[in-house]
């Protein structure tokens, strides 16, 4: 008869599971290596330029020429929309670029006005508002360095040119401001789009946590009784007494011995 429905005590599970400890590690080094693997197949590294821009708009008065501090203010934002946002001023960028460039960062080499380049084009810029001064910032994110820096220097360029006719910033909008450069173009870093490292961390972990679970459930569902405790816990008859268990060598040798 049975006391106790085959139930076992935490004490009973660790030891089973510590006596399985190199199916754990070994979960742990394919769940790392695999995951390790994963991050580095498909890794994009990316490249960061930034640089600051500043805003001064000059009113005219009688008392002479002033700097409007309020209206830079204002046109901030405009501008910013248009640098990171402007068909039109994406196309004079690609422009500027060449076709020898266009074709080394995978824009279209034979056509500036391209949809795909011109979105492309919007994905890598982005811009940032210095809190509620006259100055923002312009990021631009590429695959290399050299892309990213040689945009940036563009952009600076096109966004200083103060002839409306050769940029998209000053076209359409009455008394331009002027912009100029706070902080020339300059790299800012490497992002990767998977931490290896982290990656590493998560496959142990996984590795241990599934095979933790898997043995739990063999150890839960195996009914087989494998010593005299779990005779005692699961039968109310008396045990008298354990046959050890010797291997037939060991037992010729004892019965040689005497």
């Amino acid at each position: 008869m049975k006391q106790n429905n085959g139930e076992f005590t935490l004490k009973d599970l660790l030891s089973f599971i510590l006596s399985k400890i190199v199916i754990v590690l070994l979960c742990m080094v394919i769940g790392g290596g695999a995951m390790f693997v994963f991050a580095k197949t498909g890794n994009t590294v990316s490249h960061s330029v930034s640089m600051s821009l500043f805003v001064e708009t000059i009113s005219i008065s009688p008392e002479g020429k002033t700097s409007n501090v309020n209206v830079s203010k204002q046109r901030v934002p405009l501008y910013m929309e248009i640098i990171s946002t402007n068909r039109d001023f994406h196309k004079e960028i690609l422009i500027a670029l060449g076709e020898s460039s266009r074709e080394k960062y995978g824009f279209s080499k034979d056509d500036p006005d391209d949809l795909a380049s011109l979105n492309k084009m919007a994905s890598m810029i982005r811009t940032e508002q210095s809190g509620d001064l006259e100055m923002f910032y312009v990021h631009v994110t590429a695959s290399t360095e050299e892309c990213a820096m040689e945009i940036s220097k563009i952009i600076e360029a096109l966004a200083m040119e103060e002839d409306e006719t050769k940029n998209a910033v000053y076209k359409n909008i009455k008394a331009p401001s002027t912009i100029s450069c706070v902080d020339s173009p300059r790299h800012n870093g490497v992002r990767s789009s998977r931490n290896a490292s982290l990656f590493l961390l998560i496959g142990i972990a996984a590795g241990a946590v599934l095979s933790v679970l898997g043995l739990w459930l063999y150890f839960f569902f195996d009914t087989r009784i494998r010593n005299r405790r779990a005779l005692e816990l699961n039968f109310d008859i008396p045990i008298l007494g354990v046959i050890p268990k010797v291997s037939a060598d060991s037992y010729i040798d004892s019965v040689r011995r005497g």
